[in-house]
């Protein structure tokens, strides 16, 4: 995965339309027009716009297949957030999103970071058996509200320590 940018906005809301069953199931909806640039400008409740955050693309050729959006120090110091990980309908199924997984986790350990923590919506259940899977651990399940919808579900809050190896599959 490499750092991306506000430039690559367009190749990203194309993504987010080919994924758009995802912003149904977690947003009630598929993805506004400007979803893609709300995304990279987008920080985590506290976080400034002077405060790091990672934007992580992996193409295929010039097509963007995969989106990942961290947020270190948060929700503590050398944790890390994972606000979105999103891979093409396409590409999933084929190992990519461990591979990626793998990818993050190499880069929050160099930057000293200890554990990472995502979300998953309760109805998100195959989402919920991946994060399960490659070792994410519950911490608790609170009611989610989205900001662009307003639709209302139950997150699930999972970590996992960063320091451990990831099995392959």
């Amino acid at each position: 995965m490499e750092r991306i940018g506000p430039e690559h906005a367009p190749a990203l809301q194309r993504l987010m339309e080919r994924s758009s069953e995802f912003f149904v199931l977690v947003d009630g909806g598929p993805p506004a027009a400007n979803t893609a640039e709300e995304e990279i400008a987008s920080r985590a409740p506290g976080k400034t716009a002077a405060d790091e955050t990672f934007c992580l693309g992996a193409f295929d050729g010039d097509r963007l297949i995969a989106f990942a959006n961290l947020t270190p120090d948060y929700p503590k110091p050398s944790e890390w957030w994972l606000g979105l990980l999103l891979i093409d309908p396409a590409e999933r199924g084929r190992g990519l999103g461990v591979e990626l997984h793998r990818e993050i986790v190499n880069l929050i350990v160099e930057h000293g970071g200890t554990t990472l923590w995502i979300g998953v919506q309760a109805q998100n259940e195959a989402g919920e058996r991946f994060w399960r899977r490659i070792g994410y651990e519950e911490r608790k399940r609170q009611p989610y509200k989205s900001p662009t919808t307003a639709y209302q579900s139950t997150v699930i809050l999972m970590s996992i320590k960063t320091t451990r190896s990831f099995p392959s599959r």
